[in-house]
């Protein structure tokens, strides 16, 4: 079985809703939605945190010791240094990406990634290019040694940032797959950048009448379209 884990980029200077990792929904952190996801997949080894070292983001730090999870922190701009750093310190044979304000992440998809990861032995696996899934619903399963020795490559201020832009802009030398969904979810944006996904956030788990993470992407796109945006 391949050692794959989670690295969830967070941070809490977001420049449309700065602090949204940390918000209380119903009494609890965003972040924690995703996590207790991710922690109802079945082939992931570890779940990482990857932070910055900027003083505002000491909070994701001290939430980490408090829900025994690893944290990582680097250079605020450098995002793909931090996944790099992890790797070299960690035997993983791959990562899944995760951005942090992804509550609603559907587990399920991450597992099929990792299981389309190990069946072919590709580089990434991805449902981003193009993307046909909704925003919030991104899965990308990179291969460690792979990313290790690309890293070297990665020039630019925005591949830094973006930690895959560089594969994507290059696709032609690599080998990718991309999953793509057999439904049309339309408009449905189910990650939080703004107020108004926050308040569509806190609508969906209002509605939920079993625990969240057992609610998939089809059942999560019901509730999201039963109201307004």
């Amino acid at each position: 079985m391949l050692k794959i884990a989670a690295i969830i980029q967070a941070r809490m200077g977001s420049v449309r809703l700065p602090g949204k990792t940390m918000q209380l929904v119903y009494g609890k952190p965003l972040i924690t939605y995703l996590i207790e996801r991710l922690r109802h997949c079945n082939n992931l080894v570890k779940t990482i945190l990857a932070t910055s070292i900027d003083p505002g983001d000491d909070i994701i730090e001290d939430y980490c010791e408090k829900n025994d999870l690893i944290c990582c922190r680097g250079d605020i701009n450098n995002v793909a240094g931090r996944f790099y750093k992890i790797l070299e310190k960690n035997d993983f044979d791959g990562f899944v990406r995760i951005n942090g304000d992804s509550p609603f992440l559907d587990q399920n998809l991450v597992e099929k990634g990792i299981n389309l990861f190990d069946k072919d032995k590709l580089d990434i696996i991805t449902n981003v290019f193009p993307r046909t899934f909704p925003q919030g619903e991104s899965v990308e399963v990179v291969s460690s040694n792979f990313f290790l020795q690309m890293y070297s490559m990665m020039k630019k201020e925005e591949e830094l940032e973006h930690v895959t832009k560089y594969f994507y802009d290059n696709s032609e030398k690599f080998r990718i797959f991309n999953f793509k969904s057999d439904k049309d979810y339309g408009k449905i944006k189910l990650s939080i950048d703004t107020e108004q996904d926050m308040e569509n956030c806190k609508k969906i788990i209002s509605i939920m009448k079993k625990p969240h993470w057992q609610y998939d992407l089809d059942e999560i796109a019901e509730i999201y379209f039963s109201f307004d945006q």
